[in-house]
């Protein structure tokens, strides 16, 4: 049986968020632990960009004072996500792990598996998003909005038709980092 380290680090700052998954990445792409499970909240509650955003055309900095936001850019791509009452994790795995494919798209399948089960173990009726037109398949190519839940993507959660997790993810130097963001309250 294979060995993954499981770490519940708590509600912490964003800064400090981001940065203890960038350094789980590290040190699991340099051999000195194995895969990560980790779950996380945010303190304060934090507004994060995904890393090829345009914060200075998306993003009203006054508001998120006025808020008293954390702000945040990841380093896994998507489109905005306010983070407050819910549940964030992350999924760090070497690209060369014998059950994580090749394909991103694919990753965020065997990835969602698990958490689809968990969710209908809970008795929610949960399903995947996937984008069966062509038209669905466009949209997802152009997003009408910066903000991450208001539309699915591959392979993302979905209870009654309203998308429930957002996903995101990136690869540096043949190591894997998925992070999915839980939009729902956990009070």
């Amino acid at each position: 049986m294979e060995t993954w380290v499981y770490l519940d680090s708590g509600f912490k700052g964003p800064a400090y968020n981001m940065a203890l998954d960038e350094k789980l990445m590290d040190w699991h792409r340099d051999g000195q632990i194995p895969p990560v499970v980790r779950f996380y909240g945010w303190n304060p509650p934090t507004l994060s960009v995904g890393y090829f955003q345009n914060v200075e055309k998306e993003i009203n900095f006054d508001e998120v004072k006025k808020h008293k936001l954390g702000f945040v850019r990841r380093p896994t791509g998507g489109r905005g996500v306010l983070h407050e009452d819910e549940l964030t994790y992350s999924v760090i795995v070497s690209e060369d792990h014998p059950k994580m494919p090749a394909g991103v798209t694919e990753a965020y399948r065997v990835i969602s598996e698990g958490l689809l089960e968990g969710f209908r173990f809970l008795g929610l009726d949960a399903e995947f998003s996937i984008p069966r037109t062509e038209e669905e398949k466009d949209r997802l190519k152009r997003p009408r909005s910066a903000v991450c839940f208001d539309a699915p993507s591959w392979y993302e959660l979905v209870v009654e038709g309203r998308k429930i997790a957002g996903s995101a993810q990136t690869r540096q130097k043949k190591c894997y980092l998925a992070a999915r963001f839980y939009h729902f309250v956990i009070r």
